[in-house]
């Protein structure tokens, strides 16, 4: 396998979890991440990105990065989309060895896309769908 790219749900770690969010590495938030570590383990990719949110514990986020073998790189996804969403991106490529090295992440460019344009696009491939 070449690249195995995942995420596991961020709901039980997010901060807009209000009642029961997960701080430490146990729970049903962590047999999900569990359980992209069981499919990287198992299909040993060659590449690897997994992606959750900035707002996990740092408990949660010093295992991730134990586990994984590499350090998150910070991205906000407003630099490529209408969406202000800082993401936590760890990447990494597999050695002659086995273990996995960090691959470099570098920030985007600021496409510097607002909502109306993405409403805009929508409207105007509605335009000439309908026919309008």
């Amino acid at each position: 396998m070449k690249l195995l790219i995942g995420g596991s749900p961020c709901t039980h770690w997010s901060i807009a979890q209000t009642k029961n969010r997960e701080t430490e590495a146990s729970g049903i938030g962590w047999e999900l991440f569990r359980n992209y570590v069981i499919a990287r383990d198992k299909y040993k990719p060659d590449y690897f990105l997994y992606e959750n949110n900035k707002s996990m514990s740092p408990a949660i986020r010093t295992q991730i990065t134990a586990e994984l073998g590499v350090a998150p790189v910070l991205i906000n996804s407003a630099l490529v989309s209408a969406q202000n969403r800082q993401r936590l991106y760890w990447a990494g490529k597999r050695n002659q060895d086995g273990a996995y090295s960090q691959v470099r992440v570098e920030q985007p460019e600021d496409r510097g896309i607002l909502l109306r344009d993405i409403l805009l696009h929508i409207y105007h491939k509605l335009v000439i769908f309908v026919g309008l």
